[in-house]
């Protein structure tokens, strides 16, 4: 068997990033809102942290840019941490479930209602 020629790594490597959970959903709100509202993420790293923000933008606006929040995590991913609110995520689980309460929340929804009556 040809070591250089077979793929060593195993299947599973790939996993559901935060990030591009985050991109996933940012992309959402544009076909939502027929992109008078957009999603966009942000990252940097510091001291070995990945850190994503999470930015509601209005074209109209200028491209007026709001942080909804920010999340920060290991190169290994999880846990997630959420510095606005001190939490600890586990796990992709409690990612998805924390971003689901995020994105419906009464905040977020007066938020992206006040950028698409602005841009109007």
């Amino acid at each position: 068997m040809n070591a250089i020629a077979e793929d060593l790594w195993p299947s599973d490597i790939a996993a559901d990033v935060p990030v591009n959970i985050l991109k996933a959903q940012a992309s959402r709100i544009g076909e939502k809102t027929k992109n008078i509202v957009e999603g966009a993420v942000r990252t940097s790293s510091d001291s070995g942290e990945m850190i994503h923000s999470f930015r509601l933008v209005a074209p109209a606006l200028d491209n007026y840019s709001y942080e909804l929040f920010r999340i920060t995590h290991p190169v290994t991913l999880y846990p997630v941490f959420v510095p606005a609110e001190g939490r600890l995520l586990r796990s992709e689980d409690d990612f998805v479930s924390w971003l689901k309460e995020q994105l419906s929340s009464p905040q977020t929804r007066q938020i992206v209602s006040s950028l698409i009556a602005q841009s109007s």
